[in-house]
């Protein structure tokens, strides 16, 4: 069951985390600075790197619940 459940939430997590950052991207504007000449220009990520970025950071979650587990007891 532990693997079903790791599965299931990397799952749940991915999608959650996937849509609350593309909606975040959709209604706020952000803005990277560029100290070589001091000015700010817009920043937004395109569809594929919010899930790679959702990817990425979701994935350590299942490895390192399990790593915890023992599986002796």
């Amino acid at each position: 069951y532990i693997t079903l459940f790791g599965v299931i939430g990397t799952f749940v997590a991915f999608l959650s985390f996937s849509i609350l950052n593309f909606l975040l991207f959709e209604f706020f504007s952000f803005e990277k600075y560029n100290p070589t000449d001091g000015t700010y220009s817009p920043f937004k990520l395109t569809l594929t790197e919010i899930l790679l970025f959702s990817s990425v950071m979701c994935c350590s979650d299942t490895v390192a619940a399990v790593s915890i587990i023992k599986f002796d007891e």
